[in-house]
């Protein structure tokens, strides 16, 4: 069975919590980001790895994004020969995303898929005031626990989730965030108005009004989405660079 998880931070702890010898995969991740039609995909996702790989040459970006397909067409194959699938997914924007993304991908293939879900009561939401979690936030040592959780996908379920995927595609908006419980197509700068609220007060560093984001945005981002939004909001002068430090306008 092909254990598929959707960041490289939870590859490696499935790999350590689960059975020794787990053949862990990493799927595609970050896809809450970026346009989604078949010809922006490829060029989306060569903008984002520039992002959070920036201090990497182009050869380098290049050899990541090599790896990001071939890590995707190893689980494609897989299933096409026949191996069993066990997807784990939780409700942040970006396993949301790849876990629609596999199933739309896994259509007329004739392999079982089971899923995980993360339950909602695990993780850190008893202690911030984020709603979308990620089994990043499970410790290790319990990961193995939830594989009691396990269920099988039926053909039905996965044509559902599929054209949840379709339907996003259609969209091909810039951004994806939980609203509701669903998945959403937003624009890039409909949360801008949220994170300027999470400013500190008065000068501070942009690495303070980062921290504020991860804690407070009910929406479970990645760090780098904040971070860019940010010097967005500077550029656009709704917030002033003060020598090194930040003033909150």
């Amino acid at each position: 069975m092909i254990e598929v998880v959707f960041s490289d931070s939870e590859c490696g702890a499935f790999k350590v919590g689960l059975k020794k010898g787990a053949n862990v995969i990493c799927s595609y991740t970050n896809l809450e980001l970026g346009k989604l039609s078949a010809k922006d995909f490829d060029k989306e996702r060569e903008k984002l790895l520039g992002i959070y790989f920036s201090d990497c040459s182009k050869d380098e970006i290049d050899e990541i994004k090599k790896q990001e397909k071939e890590r995707f067409s190893k689980i494609i194959e897989a299933a096409k020969n026949g191996s069993e699938l066990r997807i784990w997914h939780s409700s942040s924007p970006y396993s949301k995303c790849g876990y629609y993304h596999l199933i739309y991908n896994l259509q007329g293939i004739n392999c079982r898929v089971y899923a995980v879900e993360m339950p909602s009561e695990e993780g850190y939401k008893q202690e911030s005031e984020r709603c979308d979690q990620s089994w990043r936030e499970v410790n290790v040592g319990c990961l193995k626990k939830y594989t009691s959780l396990t269920v099988e996908l039926s053909k039905e379920e996965r044509t559902a989730i599929a054209d949840k995927w379709h339907k996003l595609i259609k969209e091909n908006a810039e951004l994806r965030i939980n609203i509701e419980g669903e998945l959403t197509s937003v624009p890039i700068n409909y949360l801008d108005e949220e994170i300027l609220s999470y400013a500190p007060k008065k000068e501070y560093k942009i690495v303070n009004h980062i921290a504020n984001c991860l804690n407070k945005c009910p929406h479970g981002l990645d760090v780098s989405f904040f971070e860019e939004r940010i010097k967005f909001l500077i550029k656009s002068g709704k917030l002033k660079v003060n020598k090194e430090k930040i003033l909150n306008l």
